[in-house]
């Protein structure tokens, strides 16, 4: 299993030469959690909101990433502005990564919904244990022991436009692609943030009172990494109980369920199963919680649900 822990940390993490792939921690819940992925999210739920979500992903394989986020936001008054925060910490192999942004957003009103349009930046914070890099127990010529870290600053920028039933988004992120130098071979081991570019889209469409449809799909590109996306599609019964499947393109299928069993309270959980691989196929889990504060429209089909 080291050489698996390994394996995933040099594919993911590190480079020679310019190797890179997805390094934004990958969340299926994003849909009920767009400010995960789209700065410009922040401030559209009319209210003070926040989520904690844990993933812990290809369970039984040693060293796969597991991430631990939270995420607030709230408009301040009538200004059209937004503020909000992002934080996460994510451990894979023998590293570990930390980031903490703070959005500022501006929402338009528009003859149709509203426009908002936001930046976000902070930090990025990368640990690199060294004791870990070892292959079959031989010692690997990068590997001088201890632990090494390194900081560097992060910028996102991100456009969404929404009304009561309809909303699409995009945005940049990892704009500075800043190199992380572990201090053990800066010829080798280097980590290097690359620029992450998202578009996603969906609708909550009213079929009965008691039946909500919540189609929506994620386009994701990462320089010199494949292009992806996601296809989901959700059910909302009686304004309490959602049900969902996603489809990842050539990766996973994956299961969601998310109750709502107070108007500021959200609890949810999903599952991958990965079928493109023997190795993971444990599959992958996700829980979240989210709180709406002050909300000053009732529950139904609105952008809370978007």
């Amino acid at each position: 299993m080291k050489r698996i822990l390994i394996f995933i940390f040099l594919v993911l993490s590190i480079g020679q030469s310019g190797l890179f792939a997805q390094q934004d921690p990958l969340y299926t819940n994003y849909m009920f959690n767009p400010m995960a992925i789209n700065p410009a999210y922040a401030g559209s739920r009319d209210a003070l909101s926040m989520v904690a979500l844990g993933r812990w992903q290809w369970v039984g394989v040693d060293g796969a990433p597991n991430t631990q986020s939270f995420a607030i936001h709230s408009n301040v008054g009538k200004t059209g502005l937004a503020l909000g925060g992002n934080f996460y910490h994510e451990g894979i192999g023998p590293s570990s990564n930390f980031a903490a942004q703070l959005t500022v957003a501006y929402h338009l009103k528009l003859k149709l919904g509203k426009l908002s349009f936001a930046a976000r930046g902070g930090v990025f914070h990368s640990m690199l244990d060294r004791g870990q890099l070892l292959f079959n127990q031989v010692i690997d010529p990068t590997n001088s022991g201890g632990v090494t870290s390194s900081t560097i600053p992060t910028f996102d920028f991100g456009m969404y436009w929404y009304t009561k039933k309809f909303y699409v988004g995009g945005g940049a992120n990892n704009i500075y692609a800043g190199r992380l130098d572990f201090d053990v071979n800066a010829d080798f081991v280097v980590h290097q943030l690359t620029q992450h570019f998202y578009l996603h889209g969906g609708a909550a469409i009213e079929v009965h009172k008691d039946f909500v449809l919540k189609p929506s799909a994620m386009m994701r590109y990462v320089i010199n990494a494949p292009f992806s996306f996601d296809v989901n599609f959700s059910v909302l019964m009686y304004k309490i109980l959602w049900l969902g499947v996603t489809y990842r393109f050539n990766s996973s299928v994956a299961f969601l369920l998310e109750v709502n069993p107070l108007d500021w309270l959200r609890v949810g959980y999903s599952f991958d199963y990965t079928y493109t691989s023997t190795v993971f196929r444990k599959g992958s889990h996700e829980v979240f919680l989210g709180f709406d504060f002050n909300l000053h429209t009732k529950k139904t089909t609105s952008p809370r649900f978007l």
